[in-house]
């Protein structure tokens, strides 16, 4: 009977040191390492993101909301995934692996998706060279030959002529 009550003894001492523990890692935590609590919130940014870009890919195609307000939107979208995604960062050292993979592979979505919405709706321009006309208009050069640029930055006078190169 004795051995029984040792026994029984141990046993609530070892549950209420455990609980002890437990009480005291609950209390020595931030709020915010909480992972369900970040997953909740992760989860709202990301459906918030995705019913933006739909919103901004349904409303970019009308004129009326021209390439200006659709490149500013774009750039919030931009502005709003960088922070989800160093909070991710942050959040990766007290989340389980398979949460951080899978967070940081929905931010990689959404990136990629934001990044196919700004080439469907804000195409950049392609690459033209400018002709020399429209840059000495422009005072870009004022039309002046490599030579003549040289001799003036070496304080000569006169123009140079190709023998004296």
């Amino acid at each position: 009977i004795k051995v029984l009550q040792r026994l029984a003894a141990g046993s609530e001492k070892r549950k209420t040191e455990a609980e002890k523990r437990r009480s005291e890692v609950a209390a020595s935590s931030a709020p915010n390492e909480s992972v369900p609590s970040f997953l909740s919130s992760f989860n709202a940014a990301c459906t918030d993101l995705s019913a933006r870009m739909a919103a901004v890919g349904i409303s970019g195609g009308d004129k009326e909301m021209g390439k200006d307000a659709a490149t500013r939107e774009l750039n919030q979208l931009q502005e709003q995934l960088e922070v989800l995604e160093l909070s991710v960062a942050s959040a990766s050292y007290f989340l389980p692996s398979y949460d951080a993979r899978s967070s940081l592979a929905a931010v990689a979505a959404l990136r990629e998706r934001a990044r196919a919405l700004r080439v469907k709706l804000v195409p950049r321009l392609p690459f033209r060279f400018k002709s020399r006309a429209r840059l000495a208009s422009k005072g870009c050069g004022g039309g002046a030959t490599g030579r003549n640029r040289l001799a003036s930055s070496i304080g000569a006078s006169e123009p140079m002529s190709v023998l004296e190169v």
